[in-house]
């Protein structure tokens, strides 16, 4: 893929991300939307495991943030953090999984 668009798109999946660590959900057909049909499955694949790298479940099932390791969070509280804290580095986690 073009660099611009691995930019463009990186950056349109950044809350997918956040959803999918916070547990809230990410839809396959809004991830077509984005990255385009051909592409979905893979993309909505690379979401879903950023997702579960970038989160930690303690026993009790609370949230924490597994890039600064803050919390406890409820699933809205970990999915805002995420966006509005580390929004920058979940971009470049995306970026290096496409570009890989």
């Amino acid at each position: 893929m073009m660099k611009s668009r691995v930019n463009v798109i990186s950056e349109r999946l950044v809350e997918h991300v956040a959803r999918s660590a916070a547990g809230i959900g990410v839809s396959l057909e809004k991830i077509s939307y984005i990255a385009g049909s051909k592409r979905a499955q893979i993309i909505y694949d690379i979401v879903k495991g950023l997702g579960r790298r970038i989160v930690l479940v303690h026993g009790n099932g609370a949230l924490y943030c597994g890039l600064c390791k803050k919390g406890p969070f409820t699933k809205r509280g970990l999915y805002l953090h995420l966006v509005r804290r580390h929004r920058y580095d979940i971009k470049q986690l995306i970026i290096a999984e496409i570009s890989d």
